[in-house]
């Protein structure tokens, strides 16, 4: 309506935008910034709507489908085309909309244009001309016009001192008046600061490349656009599954033929789940679930492109579950292993992969990923470079369990469950540790599983049997790391995760900084021989929040009374193992970040509770490091006792073999 408006004046009803004020949008911004992150807007200039004033406009019907072609004579329409402002009165432009400044509108499914008006310059021939979109379209062949929306693009860098634009539906507004605009808002922002240029990227509703590449080119490659091409071909193998070749996704895409200005994304507020196609365009179209995943490893991992992560994958909607803990855990690999050269390994039409051979200035970095759309699990050898010979990776995704050793060539055998994902990254990668404060055990043991049980001098206890620690290259050494932080030792035993118990006669084992193997009750430092390993662990984990200390001699038993009160909880989480936040009935919180689950297995933590003579249990989870996952703020309540699983913000009853 009003583009001066960021606000401040008493209009339509309010003075508010849905943003606020204007000086908490102007307070967004600034502290956006102050924080390291850049800020760009989105802005509407091709056409308006919620006029003020009435006005008889004659013009004539075009065909929808062919707007060159007029369908009926010349006839006064009654249409809102005067702005007057008068909230505003004048205040930054005393500029007056009317019907002069518009060439077309729309009533229903009816196109109208103004006498003696044509369509404005564009590339695109869809419909005849494609400089219709909605409500009422500017006619930026217009000089006033076309004036005014300069001196406004300046005025609103000047307030706001954004760092960048997103440029909405420029396939409908006239190409040479975009070059112009983008031109004069580049030049202003130097004004502002010289080092800085400013940021724009269009959104180009096409899937031909072609189409998009002669737009960069006719408007001097000023701007990036939104990679429709790739998001239609991920449309299409989340939609056909394993009868899609995947080798084929990134074929004639921006970000194969221009990545500079390639931006890529999954999804928008345009294409989201349960977005109602205001523009009967036909263009509504969602990634498939299923392939979600596939989908964001592919644009945030590769080197080519520039990447958006939409709010709503982030967050979740009421159509869709929060990705958050996924994204967030990739989003951590590009910013810290996405470097170096890229090789592609493009096995088969149903699983195709591609590495990152990192480089000396990012510690860690490089990754090896895969994404499959069929099949069962794939299994292929990919080198990652010489310099990461010896090292031992783990999946970031949390879909692969298990580790890959890379042997002395740089070569790993990698694996992928099919319709699913993995990035694989040096298990550091995952961490940023500082492993000046590591403490890494080894332990020989005939036992299937080992768990270790364990506490520090600050922190109590975990929950029995403790933390199941990882394989390694030998059959007979499991491994466990942790990051003591300021505590000077660790006290630990050991079970198999039922009733067989080694606590060192009784004594437990206790340990400072340092890497150490365990054989016979006997304590050895550094690393045992045949064992390939990196000082770096999977399970690297917290110490827990503190509980009661327990008897270690045996397994703690719950009788049957007990069992027939506990919540049982299996939380799908990456997370290693997470705590779980809670409060009994109407009694108080546990102090952040809560206690410590059990890791269960590769996907799930677990965690029981008795809930005694309480009606229920509310909780949410965190990673003890700021991350929480509280069903987006609403928390998870259970109000009986039994088991329930807790994957991607739902709650169901059932236990995890």
């Amino acid at each position: 309506y009003d583009l001066y408006d960021l606000g401040e004046f008493d209009q339509k009803g309010r003075v508010s935008t849905k943003y606020g004020t204007r000086d908490q949008y102007l307070k967004a911004v600034k502290t956006l910034q102050e924080n390291g992150i850049n800020v760009y807007a989105d802005v509407i200039i091709g056409h308006k709507a919620g006029g003020d004033e009435k006005e008889s406009v004659p013009s004539y019907e075009v065909d929808y489908s062919n707007r060159t072609k007029t369908i009926s004579g010349l006839t006064d329409r009654t249409v809102a085309t005067k702005f007057n402002y008068e909230g505003r009165a004048g205040k930054y432009s005393d500029f007056k909309w009317d019907m002069n400044c518009f060439d077309a509108f729309s009533d229903a499914n009816h196109i109208f244009l103004i006498e003696n008006k044509s369509w404005d310059n564009v590339l695109s021939s869809e419909n005849g001309n494609s400089d219709y979109l909605m409500f009422l379209d500017v006619d930026f062949g217009n000089k006033d016009v076309a004036d005014e929306t300069i001196n406004w693009g300046k005025w609103y860098l000047n307030e706001t001192g954004i760092d960048g634009i997103r440029l909405d539906a420029v396939k409908h507004i006239d190409y040479k008046f975009m070059n112009t605009w983008i031109k004069e808002m580049k030049a202003e922002k130097l004004k502002q600061n010289k080092y800085q240029d400013l940021f724009v990227f269009g959104e180009y509703f096409s899937g031909d490349t072609k189409e998009l590449e002669k737009y960069m080119e006719a408007t001097d490659y000023n701007m990036s656009l939104l990679d429709y091409k790739l998001f239609f071909n991920m449309f299409e193998a989340g939609n056909n599954g394993s009868s899609y070749d995947l080798r084929t996704m990134f074929d004639d895409t921006l970000m194969k033929k221009d990545p500079i200005f390639a931006m890529t994304f999954v999804n928008n507020h345009d294409q989201q789940l349960g977005r109602k196609n205001i523009e009967n365009t036909g263009s509504v179209k969602t990634i498939n679930q299923r392939f979600k995943q596939q989908a964001y490893v592919s644009i945030l991992t590769r080197e080519s492109g520039y990447p958006s992560v939409f709010y709503g994958d982030y967050y979740g909607t009421k159509f869709e579950d929060s990705m958050k803990t996924f994204l967030d855990n990739v989003l951590y690999v590009r910013r810290n292993s996405a470097y170096g050269e890229q090789t592609d390994y493009f096995f088969d039409k149903d699983c195709i992969g591609w590495v990152r051979s990192g480089d000396s200035s990012h510690k860690g970095s490089g990754l090896a990923a895969l994404i499959s759309d069929g099949g069962s699990t794939f299994e292929y050898e990919m080198n990652v470079g010489k310099n990461h010979k010896g090292e031992c990776w783990v999946d970031c995704t949390g879909n692969n369990p298990g580790v890959v050793n890379i042997d002395s060539n740089g070569v790993g055998k990698f694996k992928c469950l099919g319709s699913s994902c993995a990035v694989w990254v040096p298990d550091y990668a995952c961490l940023d540790k500082d492993d000046s404060s590591d403490v890494t055990i080894f332990y020989k043991s005939e036992w299937k599983d080992a768990y270790i049980h364990y506490c520090t001098e600050s922190e109590g206890w975990t929950t029995a049997p403790g933390v199941k620690m990882s394989d390694t290259n030998s059959d007979e050494y499991k491994v466990f790391a942790l990051d003591l932080k300021n505590n000077k030792y660790i006290k630990f035993c050991f079970n198999d995760g039922g009733s067989n118990w080694d606590n060192n006669n009784k004594c437990d084992y206790t340990l400072s900084k340092g890497t150490y193997y365990i054989t016979g009750t006997k304590i050895f430092e550094g690393i045992p021989d045949g064992v390939e390993y990196n000082k770096y662990d999977d399970l690297k984990t917290e110490a827990p929040a503190p509980t009661e200390e327990p008897v270690v001699t045996a397994e703690p038993t719950v009788s049957p009374e007990d069992d027939e009160n506990l919540v049982k909880i299996y939380y799908y989480t990456s997370w290693n193992p997470g705590y779980i936040h809670y409060k009994l009935g109407d009694n108080s919180w546990t102090e952040v970040p809560g206690v410590a689950m059990t890791r269960y297995n590769s996907k799930y933590s677990y965690f029981e509770i008795d809930l005694g003579d309480n009606d229920s249990l509310t909780f949410c989870f965190n990673n003890g490091n700021g991350s929480w996952d509280s069903k987006n703020g609403a928390n998870y309540d259970v109000t009986k006792a039994g088991s329930y699983i807790i994957r991607n913000g739902a709650i169901s009853e059932g236990i995890i073999e």
